[in-house]
């Protein structure tokens, strides 16, 4: 199921499916600088991990990021009032 997610998350552990879900960004002007989230796609399904900036925020300038492979994780981290920054720590 998708979620928005709120500072209270720190580490996401996705199944994706054949669908996929997106995990929705705060508000990046609510503080967020310095805060980080780890998202995990645990499962081999074809559905995509979309992580999705709030409004008109930016996640590395864009709207989205996603991951795609089994247990590959995404690390965003806030920046700015306006954007997040994120990359991708593959699958060990």
């Amino acid at each position: 199921a998708n979620l928005s997610l709120t500072t209270a998350h720190q580490t996401i552990l996705a199944t994706t499916g054949v669908g996929g879900i997106t995990l929705t960004l705060p508000a990046a002007s609510a503080n967020t600088v310095g805060l980080i989230f780890h998202a995990v796609k645990v499962d081999s399904g074809v559905g995509l991990l979309t992580i999705a900036a709030a409004g008109t925020d930016t996640v590395n300038g864009a709207a989205s990021k996603t991951v795609a492979t089994q247990y590959s994780t995404a690390r965003v981290v806030g920046i700015s009032a306006t954007a997040w920054a994120a990359d991708n720590l593959g699958a060990l």
